[in-house]
């Protein structure tokens, strides 16, 4: 009588490895959404940085502050001092310039989306 062999992998270690999978995704994914979410708030605060810097050197420029300067709009800005309107984290344009009150992103200020990066 010969002996039939199967090749093969049985039910317990097919389960095994499925369990360990799940158990690594467990640990990997939150990781991840962390830290893709920092990455967007990053952008988000160094485009309003270079927006809020780009602001100033065209007030320095024309002499006057807002709201007297009528020259400073966003249009002026972001083609004369940006090369063109920054994308979002998102590949959207929800920036905002605003000379009285600094650049805006989605309406929150750099303090906030600082604070706070829930929305990206």
């Amino acid at each position: 009588m010969g002996v039939c062999m199967k090749r093969g992998f049985t039910l317990v270690e097919v389960m095994i490895v499925i369990m360990i999978i799940g158990i690594l995704l467990g640990i990997g994914v939150p990781g991840f959404v962390k830290a893709r979410t920092e990455a967007r708030q990053k952008v988000v605060i160094a485009n309003l940085d270079r927006i809020e810097a780009a602001m100033k050197q065209c007030v320095m420029e024309h002499g006057e502050a807002p709201p007297n300067c009528t020259v400073c709009s966003s249009d002026h800005i972001a083609y004369n001092y940006l090369n063109g309107y920054p994308q979002g984290p998102t590949n959207d344009n929800e920036y905002e310039f605003d000379c009285g009150y600094g650049p805006l992103y989605n309406g929150r200020s750099k303090a906030e989306w600082a604070a706070d990066p829930t929305g990206l």
